[in-house]
């Protein structure tokens, strides 16, 4: 799994802006103890695994 962040950022080697992201081994997602945020602040996390497995954790309008 991969999430991408809604915020963005530079780089040292490259050119541009960058969305932050960061992956999550399946294995380690699925187990018990695991936790993966879909609220802040009371307000729902816009995303969907439909787009090649990737979660989008932008704020929902």
């Amino acid at each position: 799994m991969i999430f991408i962040g809604a915020d963005v950022g530079t780089r040292n080697d490259m050119d541009g802006l960058f969305h932050y992201a960061r992956s999550l081994p399946l294995h380690k997602a699925m187990h018990p103890d695991t936790i993966i945020a879909y609220e802040y602040n009371d307000s729902l996390l816009c995303g969907t695994a439909k787009d090649m497995g990737i979660m989008r954790s932008k704020r929902c309008t």
